[in-house]
């Protein structure tokens, strides 16, 4: 429930920042680790680059989500 509830607000809070137009980019805060470790973290931080250029094709998520779950 709280994590539904914390979800709900970072909706709420894109939803208002893009309908003001705001045009600094909006990430939602990230803890330094998660279960699946510091390499999900950067996972993430990588498809969020403002350059698209930067950022990873669909192949190369799902390679690195793959070797970062096991495969699964």
């Amino acid at each position: 429930m709280m994590m539904m509830m914390k979800m709900m607000f970072v909706i709420t809070d894109v939803i208002h920042r893009v309908r003001n137009g705001e045009s600094i980019p909006f990430r939602p805060h990230l803890p330094e680790t998660t279960e699946l470790g510091k390499q999900m973290i950067e996972l993430i931080k990588t498809c969020w680059s403002e350059a698209p250029d930067q950022r990873p094709v669909f192949a190369t998520i799902r390679g690195t989500l793959r070797k970062i779950t096991g495969g699964e």
